[in-house]
């Protein structure tokens, strides 16, 4: 009978791991990784390491450009002697005297196609400012630069160059050789009708020069060069 009624308490190792599993309650969830400011890279030799990460800068935005355009109203002289020169990207210089203005009117107009502003410039201020009243006083976005070249401005320097003459000083000069020739010929006591003869010959040399759109005098004018 106490055979019969014997039980059996053995376990088998391996059915108790299982049971353990089975029996064993729900893990929770891991917690979520932690996020470090670091960033990690790999050398050639294998081995990583960590480095800080800096804070991020925000890109420096560059200031917006805008266009000017500075009209250099001085002559040919005055600007080999003292030159002015573009300090910025967006500030460009054209040389055009005073006297030449008239017939670059509508295209300097045009020129507020691509510029925002046209400041018209010289040595004191006298003639850009007679400059705009003449030709530009309804337009606001050109403008005389009051104080002149001298008046301290970022957007452009002067540079000092070698200084020579101008095409106003060679058309003086040539003037004043034919009223020379006219006056020595003159008081030689030629005939009227030599004298007459000559004045029409530097007429007509003048006139063929205006409707040719020609100018025989700038074939034997020097060129000066200008330190930038």
């Amino acid at each position: 009978m106490d055979g019969e009624n014997e039980i059996d308490f053995s376990i088998d190792l391996d059915d108790l791991s299982v049971l353990k599993e089975d029996t064993s309650p729900a893990t929770p969830p891991p917690p979520p990784p932690t996020v470090r400011k670091t960033v990690s890279f790999t050398k050639r030799s294998g081995a990583k390491q960590e480095l800080k990460l800096e804070p991020r800068l925000e890109p420096k935005l560059e200031p917006r450009l805008e266009p000017r355009l500075y009209i250099d109203l001085r002559e040919e002289s005055e600007i080999q002697a003292m030159r002015v020169v573009s300090n910025r990207a967006d500030v460009e210089i054209l040389c055009i005297p005073s006297r030449n203005i008239f017939a670059n009117v509508a295209w300097i107009r045009s020129r507020l196609n691509d510029v925002s502003f046209i400041y018209l410039l010289c040595r004191t201020g006298s003639r850009a400012g007679q400059v705009k009243n003449v030709y530009f006083m309804e337009d606001d976005a050109i403008q005389s630069v009051e104080g002149g070249i001298y008046r301290e401005i970022d957007d452009f320097k002067l540079v000092i160059g070698e200084g020579s003459y101008g095409m106003a000083q060679y058309t003086q000069l040539m003037f004043a050789g034919i009223l020379a020739i006219v006056f020595f010929l003159l008081y030689a006591r030629f005939s009227p009708t030599d004298v007459s003869v000559v004045v029409l010959l530097l007429i007509s040399m003048i006139l063929y020069q205006v409707f040719t759109r020609s100018c025989i005098l700038s074939r034997f004018i020097p060129l000066v060069k200008i330190r930038v």
